[in-house]
């Protein structure tokens, strides 16, 4: 039980760094993801649209 806790724990710190991460180079323009947004903004303005839609249609 404890471990299996942990476990989730772990898994939610480690996402939350990664979207930390991920944020940071957005925001800076800095990193693989930084240069994907400055050099695709639409679609992923695109692709933010179509999961807002999905989770309308999956969530009711």
């Amino acid at each position: 039980m404890w471990g299996l806790l942990g476990i989730i724990i772990g898994l939610v710190f480690s996402l939350v760094g990664w979207i930390a991460r991920l944020a940071f180079q957005v925001a800076t323009g800095s990193g693989p993801a930084g240069s994907f947004v400055t050099r695709h903004p639409l679609e992923l303005l695109a692709a933010g649209v179509l999961a807002i839609l999905a989770a309308h249609v999956v969530w009711g």
